[in-house]
């Protein structure tokens, strides 16, 4: 009769390989013996930890989404109500959203796979696609849209879920495209000088056009 650990460390192993597998086949392609090959462990193991393939996907997702959903959003939360009501706290608010999602997919030592992972789920119908948007990226879109429609009352919905699609683009460019604009780059990853001026284009760009470009000078020259 087979037995299997139920340390913390097979669990791991076994979402790490999952993961990796699915960022170089997608999810569709992964099957459960590859995982247990790749982890070094029974392919009965899966079954005994996740109860099938469909959950193990699942913890993959939320291994992926751990900063972004336990660190970055309950920040946000628990910080934009009260910065909403001066240019100062607006500016804030747009910089750290941007820079907690830049830092949750490109944060040092975590594995490439998860962002590729991720991008695999979103570009396909399936039932993966549906919990990753409930789970992790429907919040987050509302956190955006509170924070640009307060800016701007007058904005519609439609035009404030396109603000957050345009800031969000060149993250999710960087993400999905990594082994390419790596290569082109000619190194092994993101510098931490790269996605600093990354962060930096992008809040200055966001900020001229909310007309806050000058709400963060002031608050400088305050200090």
């Amino acid at each position: 009769m087979a037995t299997y650990s139920s340390s913390e460390q097979t669990r791991s192993a076994l979402i790490q390989a999952a993961g990796e597998l699915a960022a170089e086949v997608g999810f569709d392609n992964v099957s459960t013996r590859a995982v247990a090959a790749r982890a070094g462990e029974n392919p009965g193991s899966i079954h005994y930890h996740f109860g099938g393939k469909e959950n193990l996907f699942k913890a993959v997702l939320m291994e992926a989404t751990q900063d972004l959903r336990e660190e970055t959003i309950p920040a946000i939360l628990a910080n934009f109500e009260p910065a909403f009501d001066t240019r100062e706290g607006q500016a804030e608010a747009v910089r750290s959203l941007v820079h907690t999602m830049i830092h949750s997919f490109f944060r040092t030592g975590g594995p490439l796979w998860q962002c590729q992972a991720l991008f695999q789920v979103l570009r396909k119908e399936s039932a993966l696609r549906d919990f990753l948007m409930k789970e992790v990226l429907t919040p987050y879109m509302i956190i955006n849209e509170s924070l640009f429609k307060h800016i701007c009352p007058d904005m519609s919905r439609e035009e404030a879920l396109l603000h957050f699609f345009i800031l969000v683009t060149p993250v999710c460019f960087h993400a999905d495209y990594m082994d390419v604009i790596l290569g082109v780059l000619g190194v092994d990853e993101y510098s931490e000088e790269y996605l600093q001026a990354m962060e930096s284009i992008i809040v200055r760009q966001t900020l001229l056009f909310f007309g806050l470009q000058d709400a963060t000078r002031e608050r400088g020259e305050q200090e």
